[in-house]
């Protein structure tokens, strides 16, 4: 029987790209049908989730910054999932996923307030569900409507009663009656004493969105917007209840904060049409731009209303979690609306498990070491130290033809990259120097020189030779999965 020929993969890099590549050449629906090899600068995986333990002073982790993992990625958790599976540590710390991963339904903000800073936890609900179906735009419209139901519930209970006292009926009827009127309800037997007039909106607006169906090419030419008025409606009315409470009341001021944004997202997807036409369609406004320009109220009360709220801890969090100031500068925000929009729905409204979830460990120990274990089990070859300098075309300038690397240190056979601490495989922060043969001049650059094999110019003269990988002969599919900044040298 003769023995298929399998295709040489090159992958030149080692973060979690490369990884999930490497995975999915590998996995057993593969038939063995792939022969992998990877390329790594440096002596560890991770790209800029790699991580280190300081052998030097008492294993301490060292990472290149906070990772959390939200609860919306979906591909990530299945990916760990599998390899914690395949892995089967039956011995030592992280056994499994569910030792490597704590869920948090909460996050801290701080808040400055009359010139104080103050802490504002943020809770969300735990959802059970690990897998769903897809999100669509319609269906993050009614999730934020959802939550604002469960919010105004949560919040306005205790309140509602010393609120009600102070409105007379006559302008709860002024509330409830225009909105009877333009949904068509007629005389509606609810319009007594009782009536709690923001309830009713949101049951109503609960009501149609549910009724019109999740299908938006199905919907009439009225129905989003008489959905936008309602939503006005409704911010009006909630503002009324709390407007002058948000100064003295924090629970009142969070809450305001996290409706408004909720039901201005709503009103901009609607009057933007974003529920066919998709998020991408306003990403040449700034996100605050978007919010302001779909705000509800007029007048001072708006402008207070919306500062509150567009201008809040919550807000201000998006851009600072992505760093989105132009040229690094704070005066200058700057996120496109559609794609953090986007973003900001998917991690708030599609979270699996819990909102999100801590790494038990560096990330290079709890992401990083397992893919290593298990790629290598599979047959994955590893070249560490390998810096590559250049990719060529053939001469049709339309192939690639070779890949030249420059290997920065000779190891003493095969480098093992991993060190335990505690039963727990580790990356190093430092390249094992005893398994390279350079290894006493390395450690001498590294500790007086500030030498670092990671970096494209390491302050390190490469010592280990060329190597040339030929297409065709070394390599058929090469993968490419670096830093950007890498390109313009290689």
């Amino acid at each position: 029987m003769t023995t298929p020929i399998r295709k040489r993969v090159a992958i030149v890099g080692g973060g979690m790209s490369a990884m999930a590549a490497a995975l999915a050449l590998t996995d057993r629906e593969q038939n063995n049908a792939y022969e992998v090899t990877i390329y790594q600068i440096g002596w560890r995986l991770g790209g800029q989730g790699a991580s280190g333990r300081n052998l030097r002073i008492a294993d301490r982790i060292e990472e290149h910054g906070l990772h959390l993992w939200f609860g919306c990625y979906d591909n990530a958790f299945s990916v760990m999932e599998a390899v914690y599976a395949e892995l089967g540590r039956t011995e030592g710390p992280l056994k499994n996923f569910g030792e490597a991963f704590k869920g948090h339904d909460y996050c801290m903000l701080e808040e400055e307030v009359g010139g104080t800073w103050t802490p504002w936890k943020v809770e969300f609900p735990p959802n059970p569900e690990r897998s769903g179906a897809p999100p669509t735009v319609w269906s993050y419209l009614v999730g934020i409507i959802e939550w604002i139901a469960q919010l105004i519930d949560d919040t306005l209970d205790y309140k509602t009663l010393s609120i009600m006292q102070q409105d007379s009926l006559a302008k709860r009827r002024a509330w409830w009656q225009p909105i009877v009127e333009k949904a068509g309800l007629g005389a509606h037997p609810l319009l007594g004493p009782e009536v709690f007039g923001l309830r009713q909106v949101v049951d109503l607006l609960r009501g149609f969105v549910h009724a019109v169906g999740p299908h938006p090419i199905e919907h009439g030419p009225d129905d989003h917007e008489f959905l936008q008025w309602l939503i006005g409606e409704m911010c009006k009315i909630t503002w009324d209840l709390v407007g002058e409470h948000v100064d003295t009341e924090a629970r009142l001021r969070h809450f305001w904060i996290i409706f408004y944004l909720g039901a201005t997202s709503m009103r901009g997807m609607l009057a933007e049409d974003l529920v066919t036409r998709g998020f991408a369609v306003v990403d040449d406004r700034d996100l605050r731009q978007f919010f302001y320009q779909h705000q509800s109220l007029s007048g001072e009360d708006g402008t207070r209303a919306a500062d509150l709220s567009y201008q809040s801890p919550l807000m201000q969090s998006l851009y600072d979690a992505a760093f989105a100031y132009q040229d690094g500068d704070p005066a200058k925000p700057s996120m496109a609306a559609g794609t953090s929009l986007r973003i900001s729905l998917r991690l708030l409204l599609d979270y699996k498990g819990h909102f999100v979830f801590e790494m038990q460990a560096a990330m290079g120990d709890t992401i990083f070491a397992p893919l290593y274990q298990v790629l290598q089990r599979r047959g994955v070859v590893f070249r560490f130290f390998h810096r590559v300098t250049q990719l060529e075309l053939d001469d049709a300038g339309e192939n690639l033809a070779r890949i030249r690397i420059s290997r920065q240190v000779s190891t003493f056979g095969d480098y093992g990259p991993l060190v335990d601490v505690k039963g727990l495989p580790c990356w190093p922060s430092e390249p094992l120097y005893n398994q390279i043969v350079e290894g006493p001049a390395l450690e001498k650059a590294v500790l007086e020189d500030g030498a670092n094999l990671e970096h494209y110019v390491s302050n390190w003269t490469d010592c280990g030779g060329p190597l040339v990988l030929e297409a065709g002969t070394d390599f058929d599919v090469a993968i490419l999965s670096v830093t950007h900044a890498c390109l313009p040298y290689v």
